[in-house]
């Protein structure tokens, strides 16, 4: 009877955290994390059932029902200890020591005006119906993006709605095109930090950047041939472990982007729709503007109140129960799931793209952060680099000609978290490719 009484003490605990993490699904983000909780739904229907089966057997059963999930709490909880004492590297007190960082004053900015342009991913328009699937954002607008430096970045889009200084679309040469998700996009930096800025830097020469935050590998394709119609030298084409093949199990469902695989001559004429694109755009942000502010406020919120707190005891107490460095160290990918097949194929056209130009094709291997605080290896690693290496194409892994030979790699992240690049980061990274490019 006792040990009944402890597990309908754990589904309680259980019950009650659920009725949290709905709070802050539902209310705190009013809906926009769904996809990030969806995961924690499973694991708390499946735990509160397990659970709830064993207060119906024999008292033997669940005294070692019991004893299991004691022992397994025990082994969970020294593990995130030993995580913690190695992890401990208080990165927000340096945080809180960089910047004079106002989170009111931000706020008040985006409740006072009336319409601000926010970055728009390609990849919200996989959910929208529209006869129009653009690949970029409103054009020639300031346009805020992220924060995770300690500032929010923006800049002003081109003519065609990326990331770029207007006039490197005129001219008859283009040095290097680049393809990619956030960390091509320039997430969280300003220019001149991101990496095609550094690349004009270095190269002294024009560079165009199509990339865009949420792109996998069939929107990097699908961009390049609509937009990647002028003479170019050296197209670069970005591959983020951390969830590029994941984005390709999401766009292979897309009716219009299926087509940019299926059909060479298949094209939405972009270029010449930017002013269809700037209006769609103006839409979803009208439509979705409150959930939006709310997203940006939240976000805000959070940095400040890392800031101010998390050198007390108890935020580093909530994120030890939430066993939060163990967690990260089980994090897997199935490689069931995964289309490698497709992925070759889009591949390959880009390559055939890159070759009927006349310009080189370089695959820029980005590893993610866990490998280098937790050790995580990520499974698809080795098959990628058979892909390229079978289709060859000149590979630059970033993990092992750069991070693996560097002694704290964390330090390109900020606050040595896990994010984007630093400006440093960003920096330093440009260097290496463009030195490797050029040796």
């Amino acid at each position: 009877m006792r040990y009944k009484k402890i597990l309908l003490s754990f589904i309680f605990i259980l019950v009650i955290i659920l009725i949290y993490t709905i709070y802050k699904d539902k209310i705190i983000f009013k809906g926009t994390q769904n996809d990030f909780y969806k995961k924690y739904y499973y694991v708390f229907f499946v735990l509160i059932s397990f659970l709830s089966l064993f207060l119906f057997l024999k008292k033997n059963y669940t005294e070692y029902l019991f004893i299991g999930i004691f022992s397994l709490l025990i082994s969970f909880y020294l593990t995130e200890f030993y995580l913690t004492i190695k992890y401990n590297h208080n990165s927000y007190n340096k945080y809180k020591n960089k910047n004079n960082f106002d989170p009111t004053s931000l706020i008040d900015k985006l409740k006072k005006n009336d319409y601000i342009i926010f970055t728009i991913f390609p990849s919200i328009y996989l959910k929208e119906k529209n006869n129009l699937f653009p690949f970029s954002g409103i054009s020639e607008s300031e346009t805020l993006h992220c924060n995770e430096n300690g500032y929010f970045s923006n800049y002003v889009s081109d003519r065609y709605g990326f990331n770029n200084p207007d006039k490197e679309w005129d001219g008859e040469k283009i040095g290097y095109l680049t393809l990619g998700d956030s960390y091509v996009h320039g997430a969280c930096v300003n220019r001149p930090d991101d990496i095609s800025s550094q690349l004009r830097i270095l190269s002294n020469k024009k560079v165009l950047n199509l990339g865009y935050s949420g792109n996998g590998p069939l929107l990097q394709f699908s961009t390049l041939r609509e937009y990647g119609f002028l003479n170019v030298e050296n197209i670069l084409w970005f591959f983020f472990e951390g969830n590029d093949l994941s984005d390709l199990k999401n766009e292979i469902k897309s009716s219009v982007l299926i087509k940019y695989l299926n059909d060479d001559n298949f094209s939405q004429n972009l270029k010449n729709r930017q002013s269809e694109i700037d209006e769609l755009g103006k839409k979803y942000l009208t439509k979705h503007n409150d959930k939006i502010i709310k997203y940006y406020e939240n976000s805000i919120l959070k940095i400040a109140k890392k800031k101010k707190f998390e050198s007390n005891f108890l935020p580093k107490f909530i994120k030890f129960l939430k066993i939060t460095n163990t967690r990260e160290s089980l994090t897997i990918y199935k490689n069931n799931e995964i289309k490698f097949k497709e992925f070759k194929i889009i591949l390959s056209k880009a390559k055939k793209i890159a070759r009927d130009k006349g310009a080189n094709f370089y695959f820029i291997y980005i590893p993610e952060y866990n490998r280098y605080r937790t050790n995580y290896k990520n499974n698809s690693y080795n098959k990628i680099k058979k892909i390229v290496n079978e289709l060859n194409i000149n590979l630059i892994d970033l993990h092992e000609s750069f991070f693996s030979k560097d002694k704290n790699p964390t330090r390109y992240y900020p606050f040595n978290l896990d994010g984007h690049f630093t400006e440093m980061g960003y920096h330093e990274i440009s260097k290496h490719i463009y030195n490797y490019i050029n040796k």
